[in-house]
């Protein structure tokens, strides 16, 4: 007997989780808060063209190392996604500022797994799932704000802000850092905390620029890159999306928690490209950035506004019959490339357990087995990612000198012992045997 399955959140996440367990005969149903008409008046009244975009995915390059493509792949959805312009990706450098002192990480060891890791465009891969839910037939329904929800041990009711409500035997929420779900469920939890804030933006790669018509790219084209002042706190980060499109993610050094506000974390991009970008362009040379970095910030097509938090571990990411996921469940500070492939992993896990225990009468086995096999392998990212976030902040020139000398020598011993395996080249699937034999 199928399950009635509530997804609220229509972003990445949401989106491979309905397609999931839409696959395994579910009944499913996505919600997202996005107002799709109002997106549409307003661009009317503009007069230009509407810009409908489901949480945050309208944002700069999105990276899949070898564990979030394995989980595609698993899910049947890997074709589909390669299928879309992308770049794959050598490995990340870690430089100052400048660009000097090249530290480097590699994505993975050379010919030693099926998945090379690669850069996507956030937008296009969403559309790529989103494209998916359509043609198997997935209801989704745009301008529903979760309000509350109460749960009997038979069903649990959702309630929206226009007045409805809508029933399900289960509930997934995938609505991101500052879930709507999460606060339902765990209303004691500590909330996310705010680490930076700064901008993403996209440019077109090869676009002739400057009087010399030079071409726009990435000196670092094939490969990710960190530039960073430890001890100002500011950073850059670097990709190549596809041929076509590049993408940079600049966090100031601020650490003061952005004011309140109804969309102040909703991830709107600019509407004065032009001075944002001019802007922008020189704060970053000023910082000392490389030239052709600030070439891609002065060029940009588009340049979003951005808060970055970090969520505190969670003791558990269900509650009778409600079940988090992705960033709703252990969002991070997106340091080591693993927010969407983490969340690969909990789908994936997830559609394996219903696939197992496929009675709806095993539904709390299901989600108490999720827990013991996720529970680990999220504290491990959380983990690592504060670590590398805390490496590239210093107090003092000295003891950022002491710290880079440290991360090249961890980074060149993992290199060396492939110990970096664990993290990007992780395969849920050891885990989930374990956890289901000793279940048993």
């Amino acid at each position: 007997m199928p399950l009635r399955v509530l997804v609220i959140g229509g972003g990445l996440v949401g989106a491979t989780a309905g397609l999931a367990l839409k696959k395994q005969g579910h009944e499913v149903t996505i919600l997202d808060k996005l107002d799709a008409a109002a997106a549409i008046r307003s661009a009317a009244a503009s007069g230009t063209a509407p810009s409908i975009h489901f949480g945050e995915v309208q944002g700069g390059s999105i990276s899949l190392y070898t564990n979030g493509l394995l989980c595609l792949d698993r899910l049947g959805l890997l074709d589909a996604v390669l299928g879309q312009p992308h770049a794959l990706m050598s490995d990340t450098g870690y430089m100052k500022m400048d660009g000097s002192d090249l530290i480097t990480r590699l994505a993975a060891p050379p010919g030693k797994f099926a998945y090379p890791p690669r850069f996507f465009l956030r937008s296009f891969l969403h559309g790529v799932l989103m494209a998916q839910c359509n043609a198997r037939g997935i209801k989704l329904y745009t301008s529903r704000k979760l309000v509350g929800l109460e749960q009997t041990p038979a069903e649990v009711v959702c309630r929206f802000d226009d007045g409805s409500s809508v029933a399900a035997d289960l509930v997934l929420g995938c609505d991101g850092i500052h879930s709507a779900v999460r606060k339902a469920v765990f209303p004691d939890a500590a909330k996310p905390e705010f680490w930076r804030s700064g901008y993403i933006g996209v440019f077109e790669r090869g676009q002739e620029v400057g009087p010399d018509k030079h071409k726009l790219d990435f000196r670092r084209a094939t490969a990710g890159g960190i530039y960073s002042d430890a001890v100002s706190g500011e950073l850059i980060y670097t990709a190549n999306c596809n041929p076509t499109t590049g993408a940079w993610f600049v966090l100031k050094s601020d650490v003061e928690q952005p004011a309140a506000g109804a969309e102040v974390d909703d991830w709107r991009p600019t509407t004065d490209l032009p001075t944002e970008s001019k802007n922008l362009a020189r704060v970053v040379q000023e910082w000392g950035a490389p030239p052709d970095i600030v070439d891609t910030i002065a060029h940009a097509k588009r340049i979003t506004p951005v808060n970055i938090y970090d969520l505190p571990d969670l003791p558990s990411f269900h509650s009778g019959r409600v079940l988090l996921l992705g960033d709703a469940a252990h969002g991070t500070m997106p340091i080591i490339g693993q927010g969407f492939c983490s969340g690969l992993e909990d789908v994936a896990v997830l559609s394996e357990l219903f696939e197992k225990f496929n009675d709806p009468k095993d539904l709390g086995k299901v989600l108490t087995l999720y827990d013991k096999i996720r529970l680990p392998r999220v504290r491990a990212i959380t983990k690592s990612s504060r670590e590398v976030s805390a490496r590239l902040k210093a107090p003092t020139p000295t003891s950022a000198a002491i710290g880079r000398v440290m991360m090249k020598l961890i980074f060149s011993i993992k290199t060396f012992l492939g110990a970096q395996d664990a993290i990007v080249t992780y395969d849920y699937r050891t885990d989930f045997a374990k956890v289901v034999a000793e279940s048993s």
